[in-house]
C-alpha cells in the first residue's frame, strides 16, 4: 500500500501555529480493493505512518487535524489517538445521516476528543453534530477575506470558533482575524519581512550565506573555508554550539577546522543551513518557511538511497533548501544566485527543475502540495518506490523541527 502524508500549518491571530492538517492519500493493492473498505484502510494507513515517528515529534506538540468519514466515527482506530493529539475533521452537512454521525460523535467528544465541522458553502450546518463541535471550519478557496467575511459573520452566532482552510497567500492573519477567523491554513506561504535585530546582535546573514556556497564549491580548501569562519566570530560561535550538541563519539569540537575534518562537509553544511534558518526564520509565518526549508532539504536528501545514488544525498539536500530560501529571502527564485553561490546543477534545478535534481526537487514540492497524482507521475519516471515515502517524509518533518527548536541530532 502506497500512503502518502502531508502537513499544512494553521495559524493564529498573531501567526503562531496551533495546529497541523494531516492532508493523505492511499492507495491499496489491487487484490484488496474488492475486499477491504479503502476509507477504514486508509485512516489505518495514515495512522500506522504517524505513530511509526510519533505524532508528537511530527506535529511539535501541537494537536493534528486529521478528515475521517463519518461512518469512521464509530472506528475503534480513532481510540488509538491521544484526544489532546488530534482533532478529527468531519462533513458538517445538515444531511439526513447528521443525526447518526451525531450519534457517533457523541461518545468521543465526551472521551476528549475534539471535533471540527467542514461547513459546507450554503452554511446548512447540522444542529446535531454542532452540539459536539469544538470549531467550525470554513474552505475559502482561494478567496480574499473582504470577500469571505459576510460568510464567516452568517457562522459566528453558532457559537464555535472558525478555522480558515486555502487562504489566499498574501493574505495576512491579521485580515482573517477581522474577518472573524481565530485560525488559517494558507494555500500557500508567503513571508512578512524579516524584523530587524539591534546592532550587534544575530550572525550576519549574507556572509553565512556566503559560506554556504563556499561549503558546497570543491575548489575552495578546508583552510579558506576555516578563515572564512574565523573572519566572523559570532557565526562561528554560533555553529560551534550547534555542532558540539551533536553527540560525535564523546569528542568536543574546539575549531570550524576540527569540525570540518571530523564531521565532513556535508554536515557542517547542514548545520549551517539550520543556523541561517534560525536567523531567517525568526517567528510566525517565517518560522513555519524555515522549518519547511529543512524538510525539503531532507525529504530530497532521502531520495538518494532510494535510487541507489548515495553520492547525490549533498546535492540533493542543498537543492531542497536552497529551493525554499527565496520566500525567506522575499526574491524570485531566479535571483538566489545573488545572495548564495550556486553551482550550475543547483541553479538549473531550482530555476528549472532540470534533470535528476531538478525532478526530485518537483517531486519533493509536488508531496508538500498534496498533488499527489504528480507525485506518482515522478515516481514512475525517476524509478522511485513510493511505498516508503511517507516515512520518509514524516521522518525529515521530524529532524527539522529538531534542527531549528531543539539540540542538534547527531549526524545522520
Amino acid at each position: 500500500m502506497s500512503t502518502f502524508v502531508a502537513l499544512q500549518p494553521c495559524f493564529d491571530r498573531d501567526e503562531r501555529v496551533r495546529a497541523y492538517a494531516v492532508g493523505y492519500r492511499a492507495r491499496l493493492p489491487l487484490e484488496l480493493s474488492d475486499t477491504a473498505d479503502p476509507a477504514a484502510a486508509s485512516l489505518k494507513a495514515v495512522l500506522d505512518a504517524l505513530f511509526s515517528e510519533g505524532v508528537s515529534r511530527v506535529t511539535g506538540g501541537q494537536p493534528g487535524l486529521l478528515r475521517v468519514q463519518r461512518h469512521q466515527l464509530g472506528d475503534p482506530q480513532l481510540r488509538r489517538l491521544d484526544p489532546d493529539a488530534m482533532l478529527l475533521l468531519i462533513d458538517g452537512t445538515n444531511d439526513p445521516g447528521a443525526g447518526l454521525a451525531a450519534f457517533a460523535a457523541r461518545p468521543l467528544a465526551d472521551a476528549g476528543y475534539g471535533l471540527v465541522l467542514d461547513v459546507p458553502a450554503d452554511g446548512g450546518v447540522a444542529a446535531s453534530l454542532l452540539e459536539w463541535a469544538r470549531y467550525l471550519l470554513v474552505d475559502v478557496a482561494g478567496a480574499p477575506a473582504a470577500r469571505v467575511a459576510p460568510r464567516i459573520a452568517a457562522l459566528r452566532p453558532l457559537g464555535k470558533p472558525i478555522i480558515v482552510r486555502n487562504a489566499p497567500p498574501l493574505s495576512t492573519s491579521a485580515e482573517w482575524a477581522a474577518a472573524g477567523a481565530e485560525l488559517v491554513q494558507w494555500a500557500a506561504l508567503a513571508a512578512s519581512p524579516k524584523r530587524v535585530e539591534q546592532a550587534g546582535k544575530g550572525i550576519n546573514d549574507a556572509n553565512a550565506l556566503r559560506m554556504l556556497g563556499s561549503l558546497r564549491d570543491p575548489k575552495v580548501h578546508d583552510t579558506v573555508l576555516e578563515d572564512g569562519f574565523t573572519r566572523d566570530l559570532a557565526l562561528s560561535y554560533e555553529l560551534l554550539k550547534l555542532v558540539n550538541s551533536a553527540s560525535v563519539a564523546g569528542r568536543e569540537i574546539y575549531s570550524i577546522g576540527h569540525a570540518i575534518r571530523l564531521l565532513g562537509r556535508d554536515v557542517i553544511y547542514q548545520r549551517l543551513a539550520a543556523l541561517v534558518l534560525r536567523s531567517l526564520g525568526d517567528r510566525g509565518v517565517r518560522a513555519e518557511l524555515s522549518h519547511r526549508a529543512l524538510v525539503r532539504g531532507r525529504f530530497a536528501e532521502q531520495m538518494a538511497e532510494e535510487v541507489g545514488i548515495p553520492k547525490a544525498a549533498g546535492p540533493l539536500f542543498t537543492v531542497g533548501f536552497l529551493s525554499a530560501l527565496p520566500d525567506l529571502l522575499g526574491v524570485p527564485k531566479y535571483d538566489l544566485g545573488r545572495h548564495v553561490p550556486l553551482a550550475p546543477d543547483v541553479r538549473a534545478a531550482i530555476e528549472h527543475h532540470a534533470d535528476f535534481y531538478g525532478a526530485v526537487l518537483a517531486l519533493v514540492e509536488a508531496w508538500e502540495a498534496e498533488r499527489w497524482d504528480g507525485v506518482l507521475v515522478r515516481c514512475a519516471a525517476e524509478g522511485i518506490a513510493p511505498d516508503g515515502l511517507a516515512s520518509r517524509y514524516l521522518r525529515a518533518v521530524a529532524w527539522a523541527r529538531t534542527q531549528l527548536t531543539g539540540p542538534m541530532a547527531a549526524a545522520a
